[in-house]
Order: structure tokens, then sequence, then C-alpha cells
């Protein structure tokens, strides 16, 4: 199996776990969250645009910037999600462009590094950042799954 087929196999795993994880959460309870912490809905949100930082971050020869002005309209665009089923589609969406990009990566250009922006000296190969959106929704779906203990729901799904 290539890595790109087992990136995007496990991506994809992923992604079904989360969205079935939020579809779990009481709907008048999608946009609670304790203090200081995001809520279900948030956190899809997220992840359903995230699933383009591989294309972006493994392309690119130097891996983007993020200011605070660019993080703050990405944050307010994903506003216009307001529910499970718009950020499932937008999640699908992103999807397809991924699985595009995943089944035409070179093989060659694997085990190039990069530095990426979120820590010092955070030095990933490019076959490490085809697995972002995976490690990314994997991590979301953990906090999903702790925000519904914190409601009372117990129940393995």
């Amino acid at each position: 199996m290539k890595i790109t087929d087992l990136a995007l196999e496990m991506t994809e795993r992923a992604n079904g776990a989360i969205v079935r994880a939020a579809r779990a959460t009481p709907a008048d309870k999608l946009t609670w969250g304790p203090d200081g912490a995001r809520s279900t809905l948030e956190i899809l949100q997220e992840v359903a645009g995230s699933a383009m930082w591989p294309v972006m971050i493994a392309l690119a020869e130097k891996a983007p910037e993020f200011d605070p002005d660019q993080m703050h309209q990405v944050v307010e665009a994903r506003k216009a999600m307001d529910t499970v089923d718009k950020c499932e589609a937008e999640l699908e969406k992103n999807m397809q462009k991924l699985r595009e990009f995943l089944n035409s990566f070179p093989e060659e250009r694997l085990s190039e590094k990069i530095e990426l922006p979120f820590m010092p000296d955070m030095v990933m190969t490019r076959a490490e950042i085809l697995f972002s959106h995976y490690w990314n929704t994997t991590y979301h779906t953990g906090q999903i799954c702790y925000l519904q203990t914190m409601l009372g729901d117990k129940e393995m799904r």
C-alpha cells in the first residue's frame, strides 16, 4: 500500500468518526462548551476547513504564515457552517480536493522536510504532513467525546 493511500484511508475513517460524534451530541448542546473551550459545532467547523491544510502546506516550498487577521477571517467564514449537515458538506467538498491531491502527490517528495509555523522548530516530512488532517480530526473527535461526557453521555458509539 502506498503511503498516500494509507493517509487517505485513515483520514476518511477519522472524518466518519467525528461526524458520528457530532451527530451524537444533542442538537440543543451543539453550541455549548465549558468556559473557555470550543463547542462541538466550533470544533467541527474547524475540521471541515482543515482538510485543505495538507494540500496548502505539502505543496509549499515553505509553510505559509498565519497572521492574526487571516486567522480571524477564517474563523468568521466558518460561522456560515451553522449545522452539522453544513459542516459535513464542507468537509466532503474539501475532502474531494484532498483525495485528488493525495492521489497525485509525487512519491519522490515524501521525504522532503518543511518547517511549520505552528511551533518553534517544528519540522516534518511531507509524508507526515499528508496525515495532518487525519491527526487533527482524531484529536478533535476526542474533544467532542469529552464534551459529551461532560453532558452526561457515557455511551460508546
